[in-house]
């Protein structure tokens, strides 16, 4: 899960946001193994924090309500509340590109 997480997050600071929102989907695929109290602990509430910050900028609508159904079953009804949080929000930030070592991946 985290090796996914990683890589959709480092995938999203390059600006290649499709396969960052693939990353993370998969993250969450590997982390949906975990148990529901561990899952809401984990680092899995960002993987979903940044899955819908970047379907809502990549897909319409009506194909993310898969998305948020399924965060339904794996999070509880209260996720949206879960990875509303301001520290969540905070690996959305960028860094600025100075700061970013040249990879091309």
């Amino acid at each position: 899960m985290e090796g996914y997480r990683i890589s959709g997050h480092l995938y999203y600071l390059r600006g290649r946001l499709k396969p960052a929102f693939e990353n993370t989907l998969m993250a969450m695929v590997a982390g949906s193994q975990l148990s529901k109290e561990m899952i809401r602990q984990s680092t899995f509430l960002h993987a979903a924090y940044l899955a819908v910050f970047l379907g809502e900028k990549l897909k319409p609508k009506d194909e993310l309500k898969a998305l948020e159904e399924q965060l339904d079953v794996w999070i509880g009804e209260d996720w949206r509340e879960l990875i509303g949080g301001t520290e969540l929000e905070k690996s959305t930030v960028k860094p600025r590109s100075k700061y970013m070592p040249p990879v091309s991946f």
